[in-house]
């Protein structure tokens, strides 16, 4: 917290819509009488405010800028402000929780709450709506909503937007979002060991995870990116799920998969309901039971392909190869040449050489037969067998 000696102080003022007011001193603005704006007011601090007494019946626009140095807003109550925007090249601190009632422009800087005091938070209250949020501008630290429908809460960590999202609410929710290690959480009493899981769990992610609050059960929608390393919890995005730290059992439940979208790189994926109350924290897992087995690929099976372009066998197709993201696919002529060869192959060989030794590379390989090696994740595990090209 800091320690301000000096500020301006203000007391019992009303801003009417005629007049704007430009708040700027050494440290701070302190306030020690009740402060209300009518609509069409307006007041930018350029300094810290103090709130010490009523100022949360207002209209019109309250905002913080800085090209400087960093902001602050605290004190004994909470200010409730009607429309407001924050520009503030060195971020905006908040070690009271602040309101919004109507709008709210992000405009330059991050709004930081303290992570270790769950009770400060910028409170979005019923019909607030926010704009501007990217990953240089979003809330580093907690968030509340209340009555809002499909609220996003604009959080995030590590100069990167984390979304999470919930659907149409009457009830009261809040949210951050932690780029750490759920095993080694800096700002929890506990440990989220992510080798205690449920049995319908394989994985949970140690890069990430989330804290939401509410006593009202909701589904959840959490976002990725790719640093999330997708690929290391789940070669298949239809078995990701959302996992939650079970408060009574200390094991990580797991929340469901009841649609995603986007792919490795970025994506969302929502939740069964569930009451947030009953989970510590939540992230992101996965529910491999028997996939990653190289028996759901069948051992030494022939093909015959007719790549014709009429929709019917015109590639060379391994049932369930999506699971084994980083295989090795090889397939050679009766001479023993290599014709083709692809890392992560995803049923895309149409007869077609791409290889520099071949002497037909680029061009339809003609009718014959040709042998393939499939090289599953481990490559002790392989797949052998010949392919018929038939044209």
């Amino acid at each position: 917290m800091k320690k301000l000696s000096t500020y301006l102080l203000l007391t019992g003022l009303l801003f009417s819509g005629a007049g704007n007011i430009y708040a700027q001193a050494n440290y701070a603005l302190a306030t020690h009488g009740n402060i209300q704006m009518h609509a069409g007011a307006s007041i930018g601090f350029h300094t810290n405010l103090i709130n010490n007494q009523s100022f949360d019946t207002n209209l019109g626009l309250v905002g913080f800028y800085s090209t400087d140095e960093t902001l602050s807003i605290e004190g004994t109550h909470i200010p409730r402000f009607h429309n407001f925007e924050v520009d503030t090249k060195y971020n905006l601190e908040l070690y009271t929780s602040v309101d919004v009632l109507n709008d709210m422009s992000f405009i330059n800087g991050l709004i930081i709450t303290p992570r270790d005091e769950v009770n400060i938070a910028l409170n979005y209250l019923s019909n607030s709506m926010f704009a501007g949020e990217s990953d240089l501008t979003y809330i580093d630290g907690y968030a509340s909503v209340i009555g809002i429908e499909n609220f996003t809460f604009p959080i995030g960590d590590d100069d990167r937007l984390r979304p999470l999202i919930i659907p149409e609410n009457t009830s009261f929710f809040k949210a951050a979002y932690f780029f750490e290690d759920p095993n080694s959480p800096d700002y929890f009493n506990d440990n989220f060991d992510t080798d205690q899981l449920v049995n319908t769990l394989t994985n949970v992610s140690t890069l990430e995870f989330w804290d939401l609050n509410g006593a009202e059960e909701t589904s959840v929608t959490l976002t990725w990116d790719d640093v999330s390393d997708l690929h290391g919890l789940t070669p298949i995005l239809k078995k990701l799920r959302v996992v939650g730290w079970n408060k009574n059992t200390l094991k990580w439940d797991n929340l469901g998969n009841t649609g995603f979208t986007g792919g490795f790189s970025n994506g969302s994926i929502s939740s069964i309901p569930f009451t947030p109350n009953d989970y510590e924290v939540i992230t992101l897992g996965s529910d491999l039971r028997g996939v990653l087995s190289p028996d759901v690929i069948t051992d030494n099976i022939n093909y015959v392909i007719s790549p014709n372009e009429d929709g019917v066998n015109d590639y060379l197709v391994f049932d369930n190869i999506e699971v084994f993201y980083n295989n090795q696919l090889t397939i050679y002529n009766r001479w023993g040449s290599l014709v083709y060869k692809a890392i992560d192959y995803k049923n895309s060989w149409d007869g077609t050489s791409d290889h520099s030794l071949t002497i037909s590379q680029t061009k339809k390989l003609p009718t014959g037969t040709y042998f393939y090696v499939l090289y599953l994740n481990d490559k002790s595990k392989t797949r052998k067998g010949w392919v018929y090209i038939t044209r």
